[in-house]
């Protein structure tokens, strides 16, 4: 296995310092906004898009969903991939160093 992947990594060509700071700022971003929504949606228990007062759209006063327990697991899950994906990040950076 790690043969097929030190032939693929041969091939292609070798990595800048650019491209390494590229990928480690682009995964800490994504990571950190992934985080980020993950929290808001657990804490909440709505949608990110959705207010938690009461809105008004084409001229009815709409009342804001009732808290669902599936939300709070997907924001859980967007919270450990937003985790995995900063922990990658900083994975990549350490290859910098």
């Amino acid at each position: 296995m790690t043969a097929l992947i030190m032939m693929a990594a041969a091939d292609g060509p070798p990595a800048t310092a650019g491209t390494e700071l590229a990928g480690f700022l682009i995964c800490c971003a994504t990571g950190a906004a992934v985080i980020t929504y993950g929290r808001m949606q657990r804490r909440s228990g709505r949608n990110m898009f959705l207010p938690d007062r009461p809105f008004r759209f084409g001229g009815v006063l709409h009342q804001p969903p009732p808290e669902r327990r599936t939300r709070r697991a997907v924001g859980r899950f967007f919270e450990i991939v937003g985790w995995i994906l900063v922990v990658i990040g900083i994975i990549n950076g350490l290859v910098l160093l």
